[in-house]
């Protein structure tokens, strides 16, 4: 029985012929197209793979549905040791690059030179990587790199400022099932209206970084407001100034008060970006977002008004992974641990700062802590007396928690957590 009719709804076989025919209801695509689409629809599932796989090599194609299948294969372990890497490839890849990725590239670039740069990574043929051609400052290149895993593009990185006229991000995502796309932008609002185009919906992980030499940020509004990010729930929102140093600025209040207001806000589930203590409040006090997972990675100190802001948080009870690079002391652990509002919380990673065990015992006592799957602790500075950590051991249970690691203490994994929860536990 052919998957066709379940896959590809827009061709239908005619019967006892296994022709395919257009159906009128739907737009018209290729079954390349169909094909990508599906794959794109489900970016986990094997089985769009394996049917894209088979097709090539019905239709002429043998050597890409080599690659997909040994790509396939290389990924079959993912969780163990990879495996060694694949000469075979590294050749496929090298023979025919330049025609398996050219429709994809010159999408992008239509002016781009022939050519294809790729590479693999150093220890298996898991990840074939794309990368454009240099640039410079004043003149960037438009297409940065893409990554290739599982047979086909599931991510790239552009440059909106380098983009060539005739450029197509739509036509870009109708040759490859990309769902991952970072973009630099910079400071001209027309950049993204250029850009942007209705393939954009496929995009489920989007990061977008903006250049900023000190001006407010700009050229990441409009993005907030694209309807066409209709199928975005993983947002990374960063600000870079190359002319200071750290580069990495945090994202003024203002920006975050107009990314909180609007459609994508809503439509998020996993945020990540670099935030000061005033950005941070303004993203705790908004009545909009429901994040599950929120990871903040400026190297701030946390204090206790915001701890209990993020505690009281609309979004605070559909957390389940919290991730601080902020410094975070006693007084705002107990802030945060105390409210009982962090209800779904199975991932937690902070970095502790001159603690003296007040704020362990408070995680400890937390109600959300028997249900932690996933928990990092960085210290810093020392900690009086590993003895500290002995109630968060007792709180955390052994048939829940699968990762324990904590960092900076420099010691050996106390008897007490070894005894109960094994291997699960890691102190560097």
């Amino acid at each position: 029985m052919s998957l066709i009719p379940q896959l590809f709804p827009e061709c239908e076989p005619v019967p006892r012929l296994g022709i395919l025919t257009v159906n009128p209801r739907v737009p018209t695509m290729t079954t390349r197209e169909a094909l990508i689409a599906a794959i794109a629809a489900a970016p986990d599932d094997d089985l769009p793979r394996l049917v894209a796989a088979d097709w090539f090599e019905e239709n002429g194609e043998p050597e890409r549905a080599e690659f997909v299948r040994l790509q396939l294969l290389a990924f079959a372990g993912l969780g163990m040791k990879p495996p060694p890497r694949s000469s075979r490839s590294v050749e496929l890849v090298s023979r025919h690059a330049a025609r398996w990725f050219a429709p994809f590239l010159d999408a992008l670039d239509p002016t781009r030179p022939g050519g294809v740069g790729c590479w693999f990574d150093g220890r298996s043929s898991r990840n074939c990587l794309l990368h454009g051609p240099k640039g410079t400052p004043d003149q960037p290149g438009y297409f940065r790199s893409a990554a290739c895993r599982r047979g086909f593009v599931c991510m790239f990185d552009l440059h909106l400022e380098g983009r060539p006229p005739a450029s197509s991000v739509g036509a870009a995502l109708r040759a490859k099932p990309a769902t991952a796309l970072h973009v630099v932008v910079h400071p001209h609002r027309r950049a993204w209206g250029q850009f942007t185009e209705p393939e954009l919906a496929r995009i489920t992980d989007l990061s977008v970084h903006e250049l900023t030499h000190g001006w407010p940020l700009m050229a990441i509004l409009p993005a907030f407001e694209d309807p066409h990010l209709s199928g975005v729930r993983t947002l990374t929102l960063y600000a870079r100034n190359p002319t200071t140093r750290p580069h990495l600025m945090p994202l003024d209040a203002n920006t975050v008060r107009a990314f909180v207001a609007s459609p994508l806000a809503r439509r998020v589930t996993d945020l990540t970006s670099y935030l000061d203590e005033s950005g941070l409040r303004v993203l705790c006090e908004a009545d909009g977002p429901r994040f599950e997972s929120l990871r903040v990675r400026n190297r701030i100190d946390l204090s206790t008004e915001v701890a209990l802001s993020l505690a009281s948080a609309g979004f605070a009870g559909h957390l389940r992974r919290l991730e601080f690079s902020a410094a975070v002391d006693d007084t705002a652990l107990r802030a945060l641990t105390a409210s009982g509002r962090l209800p779904r919380l199975t991932e937690l990673q902070i970095h502790l700062r001159d603690t003296s065990g007040e704020g362990l015992a408070a995680l400890a006592a937390a109600e959300f802590t028997p249900g932690l799957e996933e928990v990092v602790l960085d210290f810093e500075g020392e900690l009086p007396d590993t003895a500290a950590l002995r109630p968060l051991a007792q709180a955390l249970r052994p048939d829940v928690l699968q990762q324990l690691r904590v960092v900076g203490l420099g010691v050996d994994v106390p008897d007490f957590f070894a005894c109960r929860f094994g291997g699960r536990v890691e102190f560097e």
